[in-house]
């Protein structure tokens, strides 16, 4: 029965990987590889414009009029114009050209063969917003960036929900060629604050956005009313922005709660008031305005065309009345949901510090909309609209597709520091995170500018985890894609699967490809001066890193020759390749040295000495003491298999405490250490068995194992711990039952908190316990037996004799020397 059992979890599995497949082909995946081919394929065409305004949800703003003037100049006669369109999108936006006499323009839908080979081979790009995450910026390409607004709130590392899953806007911006800022304080904020300054090469533009210049062109706007009949009434516009998060937006609360306000300001207007809404792009929102009188939904108009016909403006947080401002009109405010908005998403400044009347009910909303403006917006217009202009388009297509200086160009604020990258896995709570994170909290990162690369994908887990870096240190995302076309991805897979179909030396092209394009993807523009493969892992992040042209360095934190015998996946060849190829390679203790230098093959191949350097880990031991001495808590996440309240009981008691804190995993050894403590018991009934872990493949099989055992709560598992520190000083004794490491951080910890330690004699732990006068055992069975029984009979008296100071010092020294340009 319980073989039959996992059959069913197996094909279950494999059905639900193929679901998974279907799914990503239904949306595009077939499209987006074929990307990868018309890049190798296709030259770029100097003569092609293709133009995306928010990721084709819209033709209007920026972006349309950008269009618009390449339209109607004959400057730009010789140039083919494309349009992105998503695909319920499409028969409207040829409409719209149709009816404004845009007859040049052609409408792609977004996502298919036909638009990503214009993507891949357009001599020019025109967004307001970003690109799909596949996108790689050609050299030949010349990309200008409006962006869609000055902020109010905040944007970047300073949102309070979005700060990290800002990988793709960081990404936009290094790839652009010219970035447009309306103001100083717009251009200020997004670099600083999506952290590309020091490391973009785009050159920022201050200039008007062009989408205001319909605002100063007042006999358009009459025309406009003239068409809607408009003539003696009083006309408002209302424009909300959007709820939620990016990847998940949220409009039934909004619906719901606008179309209570619309039913109550119905009833308040008069027949010579309306009320224009235009709910934001982003926004899912179906509201029907059908039933009311004075209510309409916006016409089939360019947004800021039809804007330009209204008295005034209504709106709550959209960036939209910073450009309306330049109009002279009224604005009125209308931030009913000012509290939690502001708790959820932040502002620069406080909304109290505008100009604008601000009402938070309809009959507070219907008095401002039948009273004058009353308020004086002077200085506003000066911070924020300087550059507004009739002629704003004009010159900015004059200098971005002429050439000429119409514009006025910025630098990207550098401070003259070298920049060093380092990729450091998912931040999971592991040995490799503890390890950066000590790192930079003793390195000096005023010296030289530490960017931390993520995968927005992994850190959506724990990105807390980025708010505990030091001040200073910055980080980079990036999106979770292999950029290969379909043939090249599915050679890769079968070669890196579980049954390694293929050759090394056949797929070698394959694999610099892979580098080299998604090194493009992820920071082609960027200015790096040295990439740190920290991890020390990944196939795919391997070869990226390697295709860096600065400094490579990549860690080993473990003996990876005999990792790469029993428990990852990555492929020897690559890991064998990186370590002759990259500029240095990292070892946390001499111990793994001879490891190292074979899975290199630096001796027997090359015949050369390796650049093999010793850098050991930094110990924030200051950290460990002050956390030692805090409340032992469980977290949410914690599971165990004894309560907190009969654990604290346990180590209040006389009994004799063992701990082994790491990743359950086969390198670690629990199942012979819980099986050696089990042995043992019957002799030392007095006795209890920890083992703390936050992740790892054993997990269910070490529950198993534990109660195959049969000695109740005397072996206890714990499944993660913010602090495990406060666990582990409230323990008697550390047993490190690995099989091998690469050093045993936990050691040292142990050690620190004044907890007598014991490990098995193996490569990692053997140079740092002989070394400080540790106690070693044999890496077998009767070993660990040994070291329990040492414990249990309470044998073990030593600390080791460590210069915590001294080793952090030597420590930091060895990885800037390492990461030297």
């Amino acid at each position: 029965m319980k073989a039959i059992l996992r059959l069913w979890q197996k094909v279950k599995k494999q059905i639900k990987k193929v679901r998974g497949l279907s799914r990503k082909l239904r949306r595009g995946l077939l499209q987006r590889k074929r990307y990868l081919a018309y890049l190798e394929k296709y030259p770029v065409n100097r003569r092609l414009v293709l133009l995306e305004s928010q990721h084709g949800r819209a033709l209007d703003g920026n972006v349309y009029a950008v269009l618009k003037e390449l339209c109607v100049n004959e400057a730009y006669r010789g140039l083919t114009l494309y349009v992105a369109a998503e695909k319920g999108n499409v028969g409207k936006f040829r409409t719209l050209l149709k009816e404004n006499g845009l007859f040049r323009a052609k409408v792609l839908c977004r996502g298919t063969c036909a638009y990503f080979r214009i993507l891949a081979t357009a001599g020019y790009l025109v967004n307001d917003n970003t690109f799909i995450y596949c996108f790689i910026k050609r050299e030949e390409q010349i990309y200008l960036n409006t962006w869609h607004g000055t902020p109010l709130k905040t944007l970047g590392r300073q949102s309070r929900s979005e700060y990290f899953s800002i990988g793709n806007a960081q990404k936009t911006f290094l790839d652009a060629d010219y970035v447009l800022y309306p103001n100083e304080f717009t251009m200020e904020r997004m670099i600083a604050d999506y952290m590309v300054d020091n490391i973009g090469n785009f050159t920022p533009l201050l200039g008007g956005y062009p989408r205001n210049a319909v605002f100063f062109d007042t006999a358009a706007g009459e025309k406009i009313r003239e068409k809607y009949g408009l003539s003696g009434k009083t006309a408002y516009a209302y424009l909300p922005t959007w709820r939620g998060t990016i990847g998940n937006v949220s409009s039934e609360e909004q619906d719901r709660r606008l179309l209570g306000y619309f039913e109550e300001l119905d009833a308040l207007l008069s027949e010579h008031q309306i009320v224009y809404v235009k709910m934001h792009t982003v926004s899912a929102s179906h509201i029907s305005l059908e039933r009311f009188s004075h209510i309409r939904a916006f016409p089939a108009e360019e947004t800021y065309a039809f804007l330009n016909a209204m008295d005034g403006l209504i709106t709550d947080y959209s960036s939209v009345f910073f450009d309306f401002a330049v109009t002279g009109k009224k604005i009125i405010l209308f931030p009913y949901d000012l509290e939690e908005y502001e708790e959820e998403r932040g502002f620069y400044f406080p909304l109290s510090d505008l100009p604008f009347p601000q009402v938070r009910t309809t009959e507070g909303l219907f008095r401002e909309i039948c009273s004058e403006k009353q308020y004086d917006d002077t200085a506003f217009l000066q911070r924020f609209c300087a550059y507004d202009s009739r002629d704003a388009a004009e010159k900015l297509c004059r200098h971005v597709f002429q050439g000429q200086s119409a514009v006025k160009e910025e630098n990207v604020p550098d401070n003259g520091r070298e920049n060093v990258l380092l990729y450091c896995g998912d931040f999971a709570l592991n040995g490799v995170t503890m390890s950066i994170k000590n790192l930079l909290a003793n390195v000096d990162v005023t010296k030289k500018n530490y960017i931390i690369l993520i995968k927005t994908e992994d850190i959506r887990r724990h990105p807390f985890r980025l708010l505990e870096l030091p001040e200073g240190v910055r980080w980079l995302g990036f999106s979770n894609c292999m950029s290969l076309k379909f043939s090249d991805t599915v050679r890769f897979k079968l070669w890196t699967g579980k049954y390694g179909i293929g050759s090394y030396e056949k797929l070698r092209p394959v694999l610099e490809k892979l580098g080299k394009n998604d090194y493009m993807r992820l920071a082609g523009r960027a200015k790096i001066d040295t990439a740190v493969h920290f991890n020390g892992y990944s196939n795919h992040i391997t070869l990226v890193i390697g295709a860096f042209p600065c400094r490579r360095v990549i860690y080993a934190h473990s003996d990876m020759d005999a990792e790469l015998n029993t428990r990852i996946k990555m492929k020897r060849e690559i890991l064998c390749n990186a370590y002759r190829t990259y500029d240095a390679v990292a070892v946390v203790t001499e111990d793994i040295v001879p490891a190292t230098e074979k899975v290199g093959g630096f001796m027997t191949v090359y015949g050369h000495e390796p650049r093999v350097s010793v850098v050991k880990n930094v110990i924030d031991y200051e950290k460990i003491l002050r956390m030692g001495e805090e409340e032992l808590s469980f977290d949410e996440e914690t599971e165990s298999t004894v309560s907190k309240e009969r654990l604290q009981e346990i180590l209040k008691s006389s009994a004799v405490k063992l701990i082994n804190i790491g990743r359950f995993s086969p390198e670690k050894g629990h199942m012979r250490l819980m099986r050696q403590f089990a042995k043992c018991l019957p002799e030392y009934p007095d006795a209890y068995l920890i083992l703390l872990g936050s992740r790892g493949v054993l997990y269910e099989e070490t529950l198993a194992e534990a109660r195959r055992l049969g000695v109740g709560e005397h072996i206890i598992i714990i499944r993660y711990l913010s602090n495990p520190y406060a666990l582990l000083k409230r323990c008697d004794y550390l047993v490190f039952s690995s099989f091998y490491e690469g050093f045993g951080l936990v050691l040292a910890e142990a050690d620190i908190l004044g907890v007598p330690c014991v490990s098995t004699d193996i490569v990692g732990a053997r140079r740092f316990m002989e070394r400080y006068g540790g106690r070693l055992v044999a890496n077998s069975d009767e070993g660990v037996e040994e070291a329990v029984r040492l414990c249990m009979k309470r044998e073990l008296k030593e600390c080791l004799n460590v210069d915590y100071a001294e080793y952090n010092k030597e420590a930091v020294d060895s990885f800037l020397r390492v990461t030297e340009v």
